[in-house]
C-alpha cells in the first residue's frame, strides 16, 4: 500500500515535470516576443498592444490559479511564469542598452499602468536600464511602484533595483529606513527584502570588506527598527535579510538575533521570535541551536500587537499631535522627460 507521503511526493514530482515541459514548449516563444517587442521601443502603443497579445499567448491557467492562491493581492494576473517574464526581458534590456535612459522610463512609466499584473512586472527590469544613468525620475518611479505594491511578487522583483541603486548613491538609504514608517506592509517588507539583496549583491574585489563594514551596521539596525512587526509579509523578509546577513557578517548578525532573543523571551513577544527562528539558519549550528532552545513555546498570536521600534516612534510622533503622511495610492501623472512638452518618442532611441 502506497503512504500518503509517498503519493504526496509523486503529485509533486508530476507537478514538477509538468511545469518543467510548460515551461520549455514556452521559451522560445518568449524570446521571440522580447526581441519584437525590442524593435517597437519608439512605438509605445505598439508596444503595449504586442506584449498584451504575446503575454496572453504564454499564459498557464493552473499557474494563474497558483499564483492567486499565493499572492491574493495581485490585480490581473495572466499565469506567465517568472522565467518566461525574464527571457522577454533579456531581449528588451539589450535593445534598451544602446538607447536613451529616458527611453527606459518612458516605457516603465506606461507599463506601471497597465491592467496586467505581469506587464507591471516587467517594468521593473526595464527600469534598471535608467537607474544609474537617471537616477532621480528612476527613484520617483521606483517610489510609485512600492505604493502600489499589494503583494510580494512586485515587491521582491523591486528589492534588487532599490539595493542598486542604495549601493550607487549612500544617501538613498534613507529611501529604506523612511519606508520602516510605512503604512503599508508591502513598503514595509520592501525594506527586508532589500537588505536582503543588499547582503546578496556585495562587491566580489577588494571593494568587499568596505562595503560589508559599513552596511551591515545600518541593515542590522534597519532591521532592528522592525522586529515585532506583526505582519506575515514584512516578517518573512526580516528573517530572509537577516539570514543574508549572517553568511557575511556572522558576528553581527549572531550579536543581533542573540540581544533580540533576548527581548523576545523577556515580553513574550511571538512576532519577534517567529523571525528568529527563521533566521537562525544563517547562524552557527551551535549558537542557533541553543536560540531555538530559548525561543521554545514563543508563538505568533493572533491580533498581537506591533511591537516594533517603528511603530512606537509613530505613536510618539502621533500623541504629540503628528501625523506622519501617508502617501497611499494615488493618481500620478506619467513622469516628465527633459524638455518636456512630453517627448518625441522617436528621439529618444540613439
Amino acid at each position: 500500500m502506497t503512504s500518503p507521503s509517498a503519493t504526496d511526493r509523486a503529485a509533486r514530482s508530476a507537478r514538477t515535470r509538468r511545469s518543467r515541459a510548460v515551461l520549455a514548449s514556452r521559451l522560445p516563444a518568449a524570446r521571440a516576443l522580447g526581441r519584437r517587442l525590442g524593435a517597437h521601443l519608439t512605438d509605445p502603443e505598439g508596444f503595449e498592444r504586442l506584449l498584451e497579445r504575446g503575454l496572453r499567448q504564454l499564459a498557464d491557467p493552473g499557474h494563474q490559479a497558483t499564483q492567486a492562491r499565493r499572492a491574493p493581492g495581485a490585480r490581473g494576473l495572466l499565469g506567465v511564469r517568472q522565467p518566461l517574464l525574464a527571457a522577454i526581458a533579456r531581449q528588451v534590456g539589450r535593445r534598451l542598452d544602446g538607447a536613451s535612459p529616458a527611453l527606459a522610463l518612458y516605457l516603465a512609466d506606461r507599463l506601471t499602468r497597465s491592467a496586467d499584473h505581469e506587464a507591471r512586472l516587467l517594468a521593473v527590469p526595464i527600469l534598471s536600464h535608467s537607474l544609474r544613468a537617471d537616477p532621480e525620475r528612476s527613484w520617483q518611479l521606483l517610489r510609485r511602484i512600492g505604493r502600489a505594491a499589494s503583494e510580494p511578487m512586485t515587491v521582491d522583483a523591486l528589492a534588487g533595483l532599490v539595493a542598486t541603486g542604495v549601493r550607487a548613491e549612500p544617501y538613498r538609504w534613507a529611501e529604506l529606513e523612511q519606508l520602516a514608517y510605512a503604512t503599508s506592509p508591502w513598503e514595509r517588507r520592501l525594506v527586508g527584502s532589500a537588505l536582503a539583496r543588499l547582503a546578496q549583491s556585495l562587491p566580489h574585489d577588494e571593494g568587499r570588506a568596505l562595503a560589508i563594514e559599513a552596511d551591515a551596521p545600518r541593515s542590522l539596525r534597519l532591521c532592528r527598527q522592525l522586529m515585532g512587526d506583526p505582519e506575515a509579509a514584512v516578517q518573512e523578509a526580516l528573517a530572509r535579510a537577516l539570514r543574508a546577513w549572517s553568511r557575511v557578517a556572522p558576528a553581527a548578525a549572531g550579536r543581533f538575533v542573540e540581544a533580540e532573543t533576548e527581548i523576545a523571551v523577556a515580553s513574550g513577544d511571538g512576532n519577534r521570535a517567529w523571525v528568529l527562528r527563521a533566521a537562525v539558519a544563517g547562524l552557527d549550528a551551535r549558537l542557533g541551536t541553543q536560540l531555538r532552545i530559548r525561543l521554545r513555546g514563543l508563538r505568533r498570536a493572533p491580533q498581537a500587537p506591533d511591537t516594533s521600534a517603528a511603530a512606537a516612534a509613530v505613536a510618539a510622533f502621533a500623541a504629540g499631535g503628528f501625523r506622519l503622511p501617508d502617501p497611499g495610492p494615488q493618481a500620478e501623472p506619467p513622469l516628465a522627460l527633459a524638455g518636456s512638452g512630453g517627448p518625441t518618442v522617436r528621439s529618444l532611441a540613439r
